[in-house]
């Protein structure tokens, strides 16, 4: 299933899911959950991938897939957690369509477990049974690729890549011409961009934030007009992701000498510090380029440089500062995943090789043993932190794309044809 270099990682994320499975919680009324700590100190239960069931449940489903002889247990769980989150999200008279974090992440997640089984039918089930519901209730007025519209986007292709539904691509052409609507240009600067804002039941919460980065700001929306744009076909959603990408790269800064490459600010503002995390920064800056130079062939030597120089700027963040979490948002994973993806787009096997000796160095000494002989990553929640967002199950998905990255699909990204899960 993996080769020796692999072997390690796979390891680890044995010992992880271990971890992970034994700090559910719920009865026979409830089913499995795992909770999230949130800001105020309070436990809840999201559905989603960055912080909440669906998360966990990849992670552990994924593992189950790859590993069937040693893991299978880890499968059956998630299946039940799965199944009492869809329980719980259904309640609800509408839900966040977007997939990290948004009810539409048990959707993408039903869709990317039910790629890595091909023959299970009650899998392919599933996805249209929870695409029903998800068309039935799902609605967003933000627009980023968290928790709106661009997150929603990469929801109903990864589903219409699988299912064909015609409904599912309809969905994610509204949800392009949403972004079309609420696309905005500063008067002396090229570029469109977005402003930050929740969804709620009263509609969307605008905040005049404009973020730069993957998460919440053009960079990702960009990435989901691109592959919106090849899947319907349209132009107008090529243009402006187009657009996007250019008001994210106006705003990079190159310093060999201080940054080892480009970096970009948080927020689009000449006081905002530079960062380079996955979720705001150069490694997600870099994942979201490589993806559109792979889907616009006309713009990709300029965004392979560009990407190719924001990846410079994160291997000198990894190997020069301490970066104390090991998780996916503000962490080590979320920092080496850039390198993964590199890999694939490129085909370009030093960009692999890049990922699994930054691992080696910076990502496997970090897990320690507890005081019950489970192993544990340092989380950027209350220990021991289980989310894909800031904890264990995040770092589980990065050691599981360390071991074999040619089947695990990134869970920030739309899974079609010509990405790592499709091909496999």
């Amino acid at each position: 299933m993996t080769d020796g270099d692999g072997a390690p990682f796979l390891d680890a994320a044995r010992d992880l899911a271990a971890t992970v499975a034994a700090h559910v919680e719920g009865d026979e009324r409830a089913g499995p959950r795992w909770p999230h700590v949130g800001q105020d100190g309070r436990s809840c239960y999201p559905a989603d991938i960055y912080s909440g069931q669906a998360g966990v449940a990849l992670f552990l489903g994924t593992l189950a897939a790859l590993d069937v002889d040693r893991s299978a247990s880890h499968g059956a769980l998630a299946r039940r957690a799965l199944a009492e989150a869809w329980r719980s999200a259904l309640e609800r008279a509408w839900v966040t369509p977007a997939a990290m974090c948004g009810e539409g992440g048990l959707l993408w997640v039903e869709a990317a477990l039910a790629r890595l089984r091909p023959d299970d039918e009650d899998a392919r089930r599933r996805v249209a049974v929870g695409l029903d519901a998800l068309l039935a209730r799902g609605r967003t007025t933000a627009n980023e690729l968290f928790y709106g519209a661009a997150g929603a986007i990469v929801t109903w292709l990864s589903t219409h890549s699988l299912t064909g539904h015609p409904a599912a691509l309809a969905a994610a052409e509204a949800c392009g011409e949403q972004l079309e609507r609420s696309a905005l240009q500063r008067p002396d600067r090229s570029g469109r961009f977005w402003r930050w804002g929740k969804m709620s039941p009263l509609g969307g919460l605008e905040d005049p934030t404009v973020y730069v980065g993957l998460s919440h700001g053009p960079a990702g929306i960009a990435y989901a007009l691109l592959e919106l744009a090849v899947a319907t076909g349209e132009e107008r959603f090529a243009a402006l992701g187009r657009a996007g990408l250019a008001f994210v790269l106006e705003r990079g800064t190159t310093d060999v000498d201080r940054f080892g490459g480009t970096v970009y600010p948080i927020h689009d503002d000449p006081r905002s510090r530079t960062i380079t995390y996955w979720c705001h920064g150069a490694a997600g800056i870099a994942i979201a380029l490589l993806h559109a130079a792979r889907l616009d062939e006309e713009q990709r030597p300029r965004w392979r440089a560009a990407a190719d120089d924001a990846l410079a700027a994160t291997d000198h963040f990894l190997t020069t500062r301490t970066v104390r979490a090991a998780g996916q948002c503000h962490g080590v994973a979320g920092l080496i995943e850039a390198f993964i993806e590199a890999g694939l787009v490129t085909g370009e096997r030093r960009h692999l090789d890049r990922a699994r000796e930054l691992a080696r160095v910076h990502l496997l000494p970090r897990g320690k043993r507890d005081g019950h002989d489970r192993l544990v990553f340092p989380a950027e929640t209350p220990p021991p932190g289980v989310g894909v967002g800031l904890g264990q199950a995040g770092v589980g998905l990065a050691l599981l794309r360390l071991a074999v990255p040619e089947r695990v699909v990134h869970h920030a990204l739309v899974i079609a044809p010509g990405s790592a899960l499709a091909d496999s």
